[in-house]
């Protein structure tokens, strides 16, 4: 489609300001899609877009189910989850900045075993 001039995939977001300066010079190729499956960690810069008590904690990206009604294996990827340090991190940081209500989120948070410290990404591996 001749109107879209640049396709941004999730796991390329952290790119988006790269690919934005990119835009104002020519472009072999104006695809930007990519397999990978980006996973936030507790050193990343984010905004907290929930009111000043609250913020939602992503503890996994994707699943590793192939149900035939859902799209997240095809968009998300497999599973990859954070490991329990680096949530915990994330936990305290945005406890000093005010947060008192952490939400653990993730499209198969049941696949997270707390008990393991990770998800059952890690411990297959």
């Amino acid at each position: 489609m001749p109107e879209i001039d640049v396709l941004v995939g999730t796991g390329d977001f952290q790119h988006l300001p790269q690919i934005l300066v990119q835009l104002h010079t020519p472009l072999p190729q104006r695809a930007y899609l990519s397999n990978d499956v980006y996973l936030y960690q507790e050193n990343d810069a984010r905004i907290q877009t929930t009111p000043g008590h609250t913020a939602y904690i992503k503890i996994a990206e994707g699943c590793n189910h192939l149900c035939t009604f859902c799209i997240i294996p095809k968009m998300r990827g497999r599973l990859k989850s954070r490991n329990i340090e680096s949530i915990l991190a994330e936990a305290r940081l945005l406890g000093q900045g005010g947060v008192r209500e952490a939400i653990l989120v993730a499209q198969d948070s049941t696949e997270y075993v707390l008990t393991s410290g990770c998800g059952r990404d890690w411990r297959s591996s």
